[in-house]
Formats: structure tokens, C-alpha cells, sequence
């Protein structure tokens, strides 16, 4: 056990430092509730044996209070949340809350009552959002892997503008007991990790899944999406694509484009399910006299307010039909790949970007590629590839059968090793 131990101190120590701002409450009692769940024997009993983590703002840890990135009044949880149970179920050290993107509505990062966290990677770039300091406590070494939420690419997101893994699972595959909800029909917990083999760890001690078997095979059908709005917008993107499906054909796969046709539509059902579900999660604080939430915030939320029950409604059965599509393309693949965002990580105070030939609001530039697959309720894993001639960080996505987590950590193990 002292050796564990001694790795878990030494990552309460460097989050009490917190140079990039990933950590917003501490858990100094993290010691200590390893050792009294530590089983007597081996240390390798279990699968997290020791293994420092980091859980996001939105999701209660007992004893350590939820704040969700918000002003408001945060309460401090009297149980785990699921996944948190989970996790120290399988030996892992809860070192943490990480910092968060306000109530979990926003992809920068950049949007808190609290320091927004830093990108370890690149200075003076976002980190990506909502799962920020998740992202950044990994890709800073703080800690070997942290838990996130993924609504339309929260935990995707961050992780390709931080360079890390990061995991959104099948939806509702895990209890969201004990999570601060953004989007009932959407969120989703997800993982991010320094690496796809600790991610596949991760997944299987929380969802009780058999892991990958060693020395993982290439899937045989692969499908390179290539609608026009998922169009890489760099070069850099691109080639991120091309190197990584090389790779795989030189496993044996067998690599082919694919198109969808859906993509620009999903964004917009995205929007409609998740505008219409914030601001109903969120009603009462919105009719107070003065919100506490920051004005972005405030603005989306009271924007989804004004979506129609009609315009919902559409939505949802909109959503059935390209999940039913998507079904349809896996009988002929095994996994997708596309990028998983169209630019690298933005600029600190960045307010636009140009995706094709559009320029459009960052945050909504960093979801195009991620808030479609949210909609089908698929697995998706984002995986870094390189950098870009600036030395920001590349990614692809990963995308599988709803339920096949294993085959899409699968082809990341082949790509990562």
C-alpha cells in the first residue's frame, strides 16, 4: 500500500499547487479513505488500485461541495455520486473537483465564477469546455485520468485542445446519480485520460465491461466521414485524419468514405434539445429578481426558454430517425472517424472562427463535429494525432455502435500504439 499511497500524495501536492487552474476544491482527506477501503493482500487487487483521479464540478463527491462553475450558493454532497462510488469501488483516489465551464453550458472553458482553467499545453489558448479542468489536470500530469460530463462534447473538446483521450460512452450506459443534469436526453458521463489504455481501464472498472484483449486487432470496415460540415478547416486537421486511417490500412483495415447527409441537421437538433432542457433545469433561478449567472450564461439559458414545445418536440423524433440512420451505416462498418474538432484550440478572448468558408462563434466551432454523434447517442472516443505547425494539438474522433465502447478503445489502442 505505501507506494500508492506515496503517488497519491504526491498528487494532492501538485494539485494544491494548481498551476493551470484545473482544480477548484480539494479532498485532503484522500488518503485516508484509500487506506480504509484498501483490501488486505495484493496492492494490484483491483483495477484503479491507487490511482489519483479528478471528478468535475457538476458531480458530488461526499463531503466536498457541487459548485458547477456557478456563483450560486454550492452544496456540499452528503453521498457519492454513482460513478464516484464506482471508482473507489475499483481502488481509485479521489484527489479533487475540477473546474468546469458554468453549469456545464459552454465549450470554451472560459465561463466561470471561479478562475477558468488554463491550457497546459499551450499558453494563451482555451482549454475547451465544458470538462475544462478535467482536461487540464491530465494534460498537465496532475493526475493519470479525470471524469467528465459530454452533453454535445464536453468532455471531447477539451480533450483535443488539451491533447488528451477523452471517452463519451453509449448514453445512458451510466447512472447519472449524484450529476448536476444539463440536458437529461444528452448528458452523459464521460472519462479523460492521459492516454487510450488508461481509458479503457477507466471504462471497464466503472461500467463492469470485460477489457480490450491484449495486442488489439484493427477493426476490418472503416468509414472516413466526408460530408462537407465535417471538412477539416486546417491542414494540420487533415493530415490528422489521412495519417491516422493510413495507419489503420496498414493494419488490415479496409478504409472507405462515408457520407451522412445529417450533420447540419443534428447541430440544429442539438441546439433545440438542449435549449429547451437547460432552461427547464434551471427555471426557478431564472425568474429570480437578479440571476446570479454569468451573462453568457444567462443568455443561452433564457434563449432556450423562448424554443417552442413544437420546435422540442420535432426535435426528439428528429433525433430517432438519424440514430436509426447511424444503425443502418454500422452494418456496414465497424467504427467512423472524422476529426473531432474543425480548428485547434482557440485563443484566450477568441470570440469567432472560420469553418469552411464561415465564420461563426467559437463555441459553436468547437461542437460542429461532436453535438452531431451526441445526438445519435453513440459511443465517440477523441484521440490526439500531432500538432500543427504552432505545436497546438490535433485530434480525431473515434465513433462506434451504440453499446461498443470496446471496439471504439479498441481502434484508438491501435492508432495510440
Amino acid at each position: 500500500m505505501t507506494s500508492h499511497v506515496r503517488v497519491i500524495e504526491r498528487a494532492l501536492e501538485v494539485a494544491a499547487a494548481n498551476d493551470h487552474q484545473a482544480w477548484v476544491t480539494l479532498n485532503q482527506h484522500a488518503v485516508g479513505q484509500y487506506q480504509r477501503t484498501h483490501p488486505n493482500g495484493s496492492e494490484n487487487d483491483r483495477m484503479l488500485e491507487g490511482l489519483p483521479c479528478g471528478i468535475k464540478d457538476n458531480i458530488d463527491v461526499a463531503g466536498l461541495p457541487t459548485g458547477s462553475g456557478s456563483a450560486y450558493t454550492s452544496a456540499t454532497a452528503t453521498r457519492d455520486a454513482d460513478v464516484v462510488r464506482a471508482l473507489r469501488d475499483a481502488g481509485a483516489a479521489i484527489i479533487g473537483k475540477n473546474a468546469m465551464h458554468e453549469v456545464a453550458y459552454g465549450a470554451t472553458g472560459m465561463v466561470s465564477a471561479t478562475e477558468p482553467a488554463q491550457n497546459p499545453r499551450a499558453a494563451g489558448r482555451i482549454p475547451g469546455g465544458s470538462s475544462s479542468g478535467s482536461a487540464a489536470a491530465v494534460a498537465a500530469g496532475d493526475v493519470p485520468f479525470a471524469i467528465g460530463t459530454d452533453t454535445g462534447g464536453s468532455v471531447r473538446v477539451p480533450a483535443a485542445c488539451c491533447g488528451v483521450v477523452g471517452l463519451r460512452p453509449t448514453t445512458g450506459t451510466l447512472s447519472s446519480a449524484g450529476v448536476r443534469p444539463l440536458s437529461p436526453t444528452l448528458d452523459t458521463i464521460g472519462v479523460l485520460a492521459a492516454s487510450v489504455d488508461i481509458a479503457a481501464v477507466v471504462w471497464c472498472a466503472v461500467s463492469g465491461t470485460a477489457p480490450p484483449p491484449p495486442g488489439p486487432d484493427a477493426p476490418r470496415r472503416v468509414g472516413v466521414v466526408v460530408d462537407a460540415h465535417f471538412a477539416p478547416s486546417s491542414p494540420a486537421i487533415a493530415e490528422a485524419v489521412r495519417s491516422a486511417t493510413a495507419l489503420l490500412e496498414r493494419h488490415g483495415s479496409t478504409v472507405r468514405p462515408v457520407q451522412l447527409g445529417w450533420g447540419e441537421a443534428a447541430l440544429s437538433i442539438y441546439t433545440h434539445i438542449v435549449g429547451v432542457e437547460a432552461a427547464r433545469g434551471h427555471r426557478d433561478r431564472l425568474s429570480e429578481r437578479s440571476p446570479l449567472f454569468q451573462p453568457s450564461t444567462y443568455q443561452r439559458l433564457t434563449a432556450g426558454g423562448r424554443i417552442s414545445r413544437q420546435a422540442y418536440d420535432e426535435a426528439l423524433r428528429r433525433r430517432v430517425q438519424i440514430a436509426d440512420d447511424l444503425l443502418r451505416l454500422f452494418d456496414h462498418h465497424d467504427v467512423l472517424i472524422c476529426p473531432t474538432t474543425p480548428i485547434t484550440a482557440p485563443k484566450r478572448g477568441q470570440t469567432t472562427a472560420d469553418v469552411g468558408e464561415r465564420t461563426i462563434e467559437v463555441g459553436q466551432a468547437l461542437v460542429a463535429y461532436t453535438a452531431p454523434w451526441s445526438v445519435t447517442g453513440a459511443p465517440a472516443l477523441a484521440v490526439p494525432v500531432s500538432c500543427d505547425p504552432h505545436g497546438l494539438p490535433t485530434s480525431i474522433q473515434i465513433l462506434g455502435r451504440p453499446g461498443d465502447e470496446i471496439g471504439v478503445l479498441n481502434t484508438g489502442l491501435v492508432i495510440e500504439r
